[in-house]
């Protein structure tokens, strides 16, 4: 089993199989194929993990090729099937060849930009990075380097020496924390400065796309980018200045089946964490994987957060091991997250509350909302309709596919001829508990907590005792806002840096 450590915990690797069959099927989409297997003129498809606390989007990049071989019996099916990657033609075995090439012929190169190496041009200075975390897994790495760097001052020919020596066919490209980019150590790059109506300004996501797209022009390259950051909005606007698409990938939360998959599996200090917590039922409790899920939304971060702290909590109490069902749920419900992964209402302007407040209320009843309810957003900037669930990730929402209600109806219904999607807004308790003290003085904030004391997701929302005209009128607030106020809203019209300063 591949696993991750995180602190004293050790635990699974979940697979993301959505996800892979997303970037691959963007890579397909970036090199589209003529009929002797040549491609035409690349438009490169980016693949961008943004906001989404703790979604698991670092170990998705950095565990690419584990994901691939856990899923390569259903990516043979879907290349023997469907399609065949660029740089292969028609033939016997295609699939079979066209995964051998993902698996065994493509360079791995992980980069984090807050390390980002001293230089003038940030061009150069990619260019050489990605060099050298290349060919470091070559035990020759650096009479490599010194070839690969002579043509560096040709991205076309760099790439294609860089490919040629290592002896491999394709690139994927994994850049994580490209919020960094807003640091005071990206203004050391000059060519990440452009110019503005005569003014000298530094829009640093403008340019950081533009010499991606050097790169990214060269057949064939898999890019994936993550990191949290106000300034990349969704509507595209800063990739529009290069070659490039700019897609959203999606890491859903676990769902309760995982968390109990990924707890049973999950070790703390070598030991296994349900040895660790339950020394007389090491095999666990069925509520206590309930209470974990409910508390941490299976937000992957959250989960292993909260694993940690119950080890520790062990280490340092022995009386603190076999615990009741209250007894746990308390002590869980005492875990803080911690503060960078916080959201910060206290940042957003009254209309952004708005939005957040009505967010929140359709998260805590599970409000089922049409795919098509989101489509202002997508009209008024003419991007795609998951642009109004791309602010909820920036809020620290996630949002989930579900069925039209709880009798688990398809999620998928013919209207008007065409398929409608319904979805659903997470909010994780963890993170809820620990906001609401800080953020109280905030009108709308306070007015649904003070609603919901426990903010705890019960079976429904009638259990909550609440008046049927209570919930009728905060339903009606709820929809109100998602299909008529939003739109009207600065947020879906502007960049997140003019609308949280």
């Amino acid at each position: 089993m591949n696993t991750i450590v995180f602190e004293k915990v050790e635990f699974p690797l979940v697979n993301r199989e959505s996800a892979v069959f997303q970037v691959l099927k963007s890579f397909l989409s970036s090199y589209p194929l003529r009929q002797d297997g040549t491609t035409t003129a690349p438009r490169p498809h980016i693949f961008y993990a943004p906001q989404m606390y703790g979604s698991g989007k670092s170990a998705f990049g950095q565990q690419f090729q584990k994901l691939l071989s856990i899923n390569k019996e259903n990516v043979l099916q879907y290349l023997k099937t469907f399609v065949c990657l660029p740089g292969f033609g028609k033939g016997e075995n295609v699939g079979e060849r066209a995964l051998d090439a993902l698996l065994n012929e493509t360079l791995y190169v992980v980069l984090n930009l807050l390390d980002v190496p001293d230089g003038n041009r940030f061009q150069t200075t990619l260019f050489e990075w990605i060099s050298k975390e290349a060919l470091a897994q070559f035990p020759n790495g650096a009479d490599l380097l010194s070839q690969v760097l002579s043509y560096i001052g040709s991205p076309k020919e760099w790439f294609q020496k860089l490919l040629q020596v290592t002896k491999k066919r394709y690139l994927y490209l994994f850049i994580d924390e490209i919020g960094a980019l807003e640091g005071d150590k990206f203004t050391m790059f000059k060519d990440l400065m452009v110019t503005q109506r005569g003014n000298r300004v530094h829009n640093v996501y403008c340019s950081f796309f533009g010499v991606l797209s050097k790169i990214l022009r060269q057949p064939f390259v898999i890019c994936v980018l993550a990191g949290r950051s106000d300034a990349v909005v969704t509507s595209q606007r800063d990739a529009y200045t290069s070659p490039v698409i700019l897609s959203f990938l999606r890491l859903d939360p676990f769902s309760d089946a995982t968390v109990k998959y990924f707890i049973q599996n999950t070790t703390y200090d070598n030991e296994p964490i349900l040895k660790v917590l339950f020394p007389s039922h090491p095999e666990g409790h069925d509520w206590f994987f309930k209470q974990v899920y409910d508390y941490t939304g299976g937000i992957p971060y959250y989960v292993v957060h909260v694993l940690n702290e119950l080890g520790s909590m062990c280490e340092r109490w022995n009386s603190f091991c076999d615990l009741s069902e209250d007894e746990m749920k308390e002590k869980i419900e005492k875990i803080a997250p911690k503060s960078s992964l916080l959201v910060s209402p206290s940042r957003m302007t009254p209309k952004s509350m708005i939005v957040f407040s009505s967010m929140l209320l359709a998260s805590i009843f599970e409000f089922r909302i049409p795919m098509r309810e989101t489509l202002f957003g997508g009209l008024g900037t003419g991007s795609h309709s998951e642009y109004v669930l791309d602010i909820a990730n920036y809020l620290g929402f996630y949002y989930v596919s579900c069925s039209r209600n709880e009798q688990d109806e398809a999620s998928r219904i013919l209207v008007e001829d065409n398929y409608e999607t319904f979805f659903k807004l997470v909010f994780p308790k963890i993170v809820l508990k620990h906001i609401q003290s800080r953020y109280w003085n905030i009108t709308p904030f306070r007015f649904i907590c003070s609603l919901f004391s426990s903010i705890s997701r019960l079976d429904s929302p009638s259990s909550r005792g609440f008046k049927f005209e209570i919930i009728f009128t905060l339903i009606l607030y709820v929809r109100w806002c998602f299909c008529s106020k939003l739109g009207e809203l600065s947020i879906f019209r502007h960049s997140l840096t003019e609308e949280y300063p």
